[in-house]
């Protein structure tokens, strides 16, 4: 009895061709781009946000040529509650797993993050401390949803 490789033949190819889609799509970069708001309402730049084959690239990109940053922190992670935060859920900077303090004021900063183990959607909260030309110093943040709708406007948002 003859055994119909047909079906066989036709499957692999099958498999074969979607195995190549799934690859190229997972080496596809995804890309976000949010806001930069300063003083709660002065847009001054985007944070651009991409993914790449099991890197994260996050991009803080001053837009406005009247500011510059002093300082970025950034927390990623995959739970919300992993964001450093106070009791009533103020988020802290200063305790962000990223950041960088920059000798001399720059308009564009990338951070590389190795996603590891971390699953989707991602919950990142990007501050920065800027400067605008007269010397008058701001807290800025990504635009997304505000951590405490009761106080203050730090803000983080999701990345698929």
């Amino acid at each position: 009895m003859k055994k119909d490789t047909t079906l066989t033949l036709a499957g692999s190819i099958i498999l074969a061709i979607l195995g190549m889609i799934l690859l190229a799509t997972s080496a596809m970069a995804e890309v976000k781009t949010v806001n930069l708001i300063a003083g709660q309402n002065i847009v001054i730049g985007e944070v651009i946000v991409e993914d790449f084959d099991g890197m994260l690239y996050v991009t803080y990109k001053i837009t406005d040529p009247d500011w510059t940053l002093l300082k970025t922190h950034l927390a990623v992670t995959d739970i919300k509650s992993d964001i450093p935060q106070t009791k009533k859920l103020n988020p802290i900077p200063g305790k962000f797993k990223y950041f960088m303090k920059y000798e001399t004021p720059v308009t564009e900063y990338t951070y590389e993050i190795d996603l590891g183990y971390m699953w989707y959607p991602l919950y990142i909260a990007s501050h920065a401390e800027v400067q605008n030309v007269d010397g008058g110093k701001e807290g800025a943040w990504g635009e997304g949803y505000e951590f405490n709708i009761y106080r203050g406007w730090a803000m983080w948002f999701l990345f698929f």
